[in-house]
């Protein structure tokens, strides 16, 4: 088909083999013509889904399948309509069957931003895809994603007077997925016990699942955000013996794990909203939730204060370490901050030691014998009982399970390139627990690759060094000899300033 066909009479195939390699031979046969026509393509693609749902369902009474366009381009629109505005507005009511558009941008060329809102406003998500050695395995986990929906059309319904409707999150979804999740927030009246149905449209038909459960209050979702008071705002308090010596003390209560899951899902899904439609309404109310819940957004922005002060370093205390000491301290975390140390000298006889190369420090990091059991993040995360773990790396940035692959062999299961650019391979979690990994779960998803029946991988460096090796010490007399502490700086995900002081010494 071409962008100026009608392609009515274009029937779905089954995913054989043989219609594999026939979708290849015309993909070979096709020429470059120099431009990029993504409102053509887009048109082209959606007419034929319309068309292939209109002959899969005539003279059957089996539920019309779920339509799927997957759109990749690497770089922007340069002939046909080139107005992004206009081109999400057409494709928007060209597809009247309401087909999912998933776009992937590839490289640097394309424009994320214009592809997002496009899929946000035809019920899909946009994915980036990097152009490096493992742009296979990128979309192949993009696949994993969207080849399994279980349901269609999934609603959430509760009883009347159970819940306060106007708190409510999206209640209502185009899909779900194999591995992924749906979560719906908001606030309860009092009242013990919630019901509700959630209604989609699966393989045999229409399917309704009824939900029971007892409410526990866990969190006391703020009413302040509904014009009244709530023990959530701030409260004084006097202390002191002397009236003329009485102080005010502010309180101000920790808001609770669930409400601010509520709040973060508002956000999120208002930011979608604002990308499809441009509104003050929106934008003020994200403003209002983010500036309440400290989260940070778009229209918001991270104020990181240091404070003025300073504390002088013994420098007695800047003594040479064994090389694996100084690279892992016991402390990983500093919170208090501190002024970078002044040079140090050193004179007479030094102990001079080379500086490891990359693969020597991937080396000693894999001698720690670090395990599972090390990670910071694993609570509530890590189900050591079924041996899985809960990642966010689902559709639009979801919950998805993994398995952790604890009784798999260590061995290779693919090529892949690691965050500092070093050649690795895709290894079992288990087997390659890294320092980098340790601090958070967004550490990890760095080195983060697919592997297949569902397993969490690793992106292992390749280690050259074997166990026994060991970079060599030399010592001697030098005279005048300056030594300078460098300070490493691993990243720490927190919102004050840190500083490590364990001080590395190179020649």
């Amino acid at each position: 088909v071409s962008p100026t066909s009608t392609p009515y009479s274009v029937p779905p195939y089954p995913a054989t083999p043989l219609y594999i390699q026939k979708a290849k031979d015309v993909i070979d046969k096709m020429s470059a013509g120099g431009g990029t026509n993504i409102h053509g393509a887009l048109k082209t693609a959606v007419m034929a889904a319309a068309a292939s749902l209109v002959n899969t369902t005539t003279n059957t009474t089996k539920p019309k399948p779920e339509p799927i366009v997957i759109f990749l381009t690497d770089g922007d629109p340069t002939i046909g309509i080139t107005d992004h505005n206009k081109i999400i507005r057409m494709v928007k009511e060209l597809n009247a069957k309401h087909s999912a558009i998933f776009s992937l941008a590839f490289g640097d060329g394309a424009d994320l931003s214009f592809l997002r809102r496009l899929s946000l406003a035809n019920n899909g998500f946009a994915r980036n895809i990097y152009e490096a050695s493992d742009a296979a395995l990128q979309l192949q986990n993009f696949y994993r994603e969207v080849a399994s929906p279980l349901l269609a059309n999934v609603t959430f319904s509760y009883l009347p007077g159970q819940v306060v409707r106007s708190s409510l999150t999206s209640q209502n979804f185009h899909s779900l997925f194999l591995g992924s999740q749906l979560v719906v927030a908001g606030r309860l009246h009092k009242t013990t016990i919630v019901a509700g149905n959630v209604t989609g449209l699966a393989v045999n038909g229409s399917t309704t699942y009824h939900v029971q459960s007892e409410a526990e209050p866990i969190d006391d979702l703020s009413a302040s955000l509904y014009g009244m008071k709530s023990s959530e705002e701030e409260s004084e308090d006097v202390s002191g013996t002397d009236a003329k010596d009485k102080k005010l003390k502010r309180k101000k209560k920790t808001r609770g794990t669930l409400e601010r899951l509520w709040a973060y899902l508002t956000i999120r899904q208002l930011l979608e909203r604002r990308q499809v439609l441009e509104t003050e309404d929106v934008k003020k109310r994200v403003v209002e939730l983010a500036l309440r819940y400290n989260f940070v957004t778009p229209m918001t922005s991270l104020v990181v204060v240091k404070p003025n002060q300073s504390e002088e370093i013994d420098q007695d205390s800047l003594k040479p370490q064994s090389l694996l000491n100084r690279l892992y301290p016991n402390s990983h975390m500093v919170h208090n901050t501190h002024p970078s140390p002044t040079r140090v000298k050193y004179e007479g006889t030094s102990s001079v030691m080379e500086e490891p190369t990359m693969n020597q420090l991937y080396t000693m990091e894999r001698l720690q014998n670090l395990t599972l059991e090390d990670l910071r993040w694993q609570d509530g995360l890590v189900d050591w009982e079924n041996s899985i773990v809960t990642l966010p790396l689902g559709v639009n940035g979801t919950n998805q399970q993994y398995r952790l692959g604890l009784d798999q062999e260590d061995e290779a299961l693919g090529d892949c390139v690691s965050p500092r650019g070093e050649t690795a391979q895709c290894r079992h979690l288990p087997h390659c627990v890294l320092p980098d990994i340790l601090r958070s779960v967004t550490s990890y998803i760095r080195y983060y690759c697919p592997l297949p029946s569902g397993f969490a991988g690793i992106c292992c460096p390749v280690v050259n060094l074997t166990a026994t090796d060991r970079p060599q010490t030399t010592t001697g007399d030098t005279a005048d000899s300056t030594t300078e502490p460098v300070y490493t700086t691993e990243p720490v995900y927190t919102t004050e300033p840190v500083y490590t002081t364990e001080p590395v010494y190179t020649t």
